[in-house]
Order: structure tokens, then C-alpha cells, then sequence
């Protein structure tokens, strides 16, 4: 299952939509994956006794995995410009633990990429014959919450 999520550099922005998209908003082409997972952050350590002892330092940390098998090469360059710009910005997406629509801070991860193969690229004229591909193949990033 997908969803599609929006991302802004306020709260507002992502949740509501009113931003200048490619600017202070993208809205995320819808992905063909979609998997969150929830963390919670532990201060662990042993007693003398050799007894764990931990305290919970927070839970319910949001990570979202998002990949697309291709991606427009107009797209992905809209994400780029704005992941580059913005290392925290908002993201406005469907929380399944919650079962509800959110809005939380967070930074992207790494983002991975293939290119597309020569016979689906075209012919870029005007930059002396150089290809431009139109596509991107199988992209993955992170949506990490702060």
C-alpha cells in the first residue's frame, strides 16, 4: 500500500497544502512502497549485579521508507532541490499507529537511485547532443522524524 505525503517547511504548509510547491512544499509523487516503522529510544546499562536497568528517553519515533520503481526526472529533481534546501522540514503523512493523518518534524536519509538505461533516454538538443534521462529508476529515501 502507498500513500502519498506531503512536506512543508512549516507545519502549517504540510498539513494544509498553501505553500508554493517545489518552493516551501513538495507533494510527494505516491511511491510504490510505503513502510513505517516506530522506535523507542532506551538509556540502558547494568547494575552491579549484573541486572539491566533502562528508562524509556522516548517513544514513538517515526521513520517512513518510501522507494518508487521509476520517478519523473522533473520530480526528482523538485525533491532534490528541496531536500538540499531544507535539511528539517515538516511531512504530513497517514501514521498507521495512530490511524490518523500527521504532521511531524523530520530530515531525510540517504537517497539511492539508478539510472535509466540509454534506450529510454532522449535526445536533450541544444545542450551540443548531450542525453538527459526522462526517467529515474528505483528510488529510495528516508523520512526520519527529529
Amino acid at each position: 500500500m502507498s500513500f502519498q505525503v506531503r512536506l512543508g517547511t512549516t507545519s502549517a504548509i504540510a498539513t494544509n497544502g498553501n505553500g508554493v510547491e517545489g518552493t516551501t512544499m513538495i507533494t510527494m509523487p505516491i511511491s510504490s512502497t510505503y513502510k513505517t516503522t516506530s522506535s523507542t529510544l532506551v538509556s540502558q546499562g547494568r547494575n552491579t549485579q549484573g541486572f539491566l536497568k533502562f528508562s524509556i528517553v522516548r517513544s514513538g519515533i517515526r521513520k517512513i521508507e518510501m522507494s518508487w520503481r521509476a520517478i519523473s526526472i522533473t520530480d526528482y529533481a523538485k525533491l532534490g532541490t528541496f531536500f538540499n534546501t531544507n535539511f528539517t522540514f515538516y511531512a504530513y503523512y497517514f501514521d498507521q499507529d495512530t490511524n490518523s493523518w500527521v504532521t511531524k518534524e523530520m530530515y531525510v536519509g540517504d537517497r539511492v537511485a539508478d539510472a535509466i538505461q540509454n534506450e529510454q533516454w532522449s535526445q536533450n538538443t541544444g545542450v551540443g547532443g548531450n542525453i538527459a534521462p526522462k526517467h529515474i529508476g528505483n528510488l529510495k529515501l528516508s523520512l526520519i522524524e527529529l
